[in-house]
């Protein structure tokens, strides 16, 4: 009896043992080896304080599109706290009220009015609203110290509201910039257009200061991949690849071979021409398919060029918002004129940058290409306005290069294989030791 109950815990023993190593063996991979790619990141040698490198299109193309797969880790394996950051400067308007009076009109010509902030105030900006759908007005502003002595401070300024088709988007342009004054009045005219009717109102109209902090910018090269005229619209659209995915352009530059010109622009964008998604079917289950991906609306805005006149002017830039993407579609509405004779297409791209706290005589990767990384939470996002204040310095990113101990999520990396085998072989003793030792408990007689 005690020599079975000693083979008994023997058998107890042995295989929580071997158990217990077999669990060893299946150890899980690092985070890191779930990062696709690697890049050093070169600062100064007594950079203390936050460095900032831009990413440029190759981080753009292979991160998530939300770059929560960013990872900054020290040369101890640290993982550093981190901020990706649009650098889009900042825009703040100081709203401002001035009385409106002398409201006139020429039939078929103008309407005007002045507008009276009664004493010296700075302002920049005036936003003009008129009624009507397709239209194009020019607008000229004129200022007075008293009252009675005007200057021109602003003409072939203009107001646009276009009608897209059937099914698309109007789009409407109200914003009329002036050079920074402090004049008390100001007054405004807007010129009838050439299908409008007698009388015109200007039905509404503000003034602000307008105070900007310019975004950091940087030249992209724009590849025009298609053109092709649309006679519903009367239009000609322009396909353009910007390079990157998510790509946030502050303009478009357009270069035209013709003389005098004015033409509404409406710009929209997306990152791929088709994605794959999961249908769901009726009996609960889904099945993957291909779709378009549709065009998101980006601006609107207009191109001109007056070649003829005392004072040339050209203004073949469109302004873009905060939405980024890598392929673009521009249509450029030409009514019954003949199309314009594209040149060439130039970018301004908004720099995307990373920003972390670095410690002198630390070096420094940047991680990135992980599809399931989850968005980390760090303290600095809220503390990096403060921090900025003491020092910033610039860094900039090594060339791209593959991530040694990258996984793919769902194979077998090096080493996974053979930890597997040596797991089943383990498992495969302990069996072979448990019969044994059950075969050997029987024969041992009862005592």
């Amino acid at each position: 009896m005690i020599l079975r109950r000693s083979l008994l815990i023997r058998l107890a023993w042995l295989g929580a043992a071997l158990g217990a190593g077999a669990g060893q063996l299946a150890y899980a991979d690092p985070d890191l080896s779930k990062f696709e790619f690697i890049r050093t990141i070169q600062g100064p040698a007594e950079g203390e304080g936050i460095w900032r490198a831009p990413l440029d299109a190759q981080v753009q193309n292979a991160a998530r599109r939300d770059f929560a797969d960013l990872r900054v880790v020290s040369d101890d394996g640290t993982e550093v706290a981190c901020v990706v950051r649009l650098e889009t400067g900042s825009e703040q308007a100081s709203p401002l009220a001035p009385t409106v009076y002398n409201r006139e009109f020429v039939p078929g010509e103008s309407s005007s009015l002045v507008l009276d902030f009664g004493d010296k105030v700075m302002k920049n900006s005036l936003r003009i609203h008129t009624p009507g759908k397709n239209f194009r007005r020019e607008v000229r502003v004129e200022a007075s110290e008293d009252g009675k002595q005007w200057r021109v401070i602003r003409e072939q300024a203009f107001l646009f509201q276009a009608e897209v088709g059937e099914g698309g988007r109007p789009f409407i342009k109200e914003e009329v910039d002036l050079p920074a004054g402090d004049q008390r009045y100001l007054r405004v005219r807007v010129f009838n257009g050439g299908s409008d009717p007698r009388k015109v109102e200007i039905e509404s109209i503000s003034a602000a200061m307008v105070e900007r902090v310019p975004p950091t910018l940087e030249p992209v090269e724009i590849s025009v991949l298609s053109t092709r005229e649309d006679p519903k619209s009367r239009s000609a659209e322009l396909i353009l690849d910007t390079g990157a995915r998510g790509r946030v352009l502050a303009l478009l530059r357009f270069s035209f071979n013709d003389s005098n010109f004015q033409r509404a622009v409406n710009v929209e964008g997306r990152d791929a021409e088709v994605e794959e998604v999961d249908l769901p079917l009726e009996d609960g289950g889904a099945r993957r398919a291909r779709r378009e991906i549709p065009w998101q609306w980006m601006a609107s805005g207009t191109v001109r060029r007056v070649s003829a006149g005392p004072a040339p002017e050209s203004g073949e830039e469109v302004k873009l918002g905060r939405e980024g993407f890598r392929f673009l579609r521009v249509r450029i509405y030409n009514g019954d004129d003949p199309p314009l004779k594209l040149r060439g297409v130039q970018g301004e791209a908004v720099v995307r940058s990373v920003l972390f706290p670095a410690v002198t005589g630390r070096r420094y990767s940047l991680y990135y290409g992980n599809p399931r990384a989850r968005q980390p939470q760090y303290d600095l996002a809220h503390l990096l306005p403060r921090l900025e204040q003491a020092q910033v310095s610039a860094a900039t990113l090594g060339g791209e290069e593959k991530n040694p101990a990258f996984t793919p999520a769902g194979a077998a990396g090096p080493g996974k294989g053979m930890r597997r085998l040596m797991l089943g072989g383990a498992l495969a003793l302990v069996l072979i030791v448990l019969v044994w030792l059950i075969r050997s408990v029987r024969r041992v007689p009862a005592q």
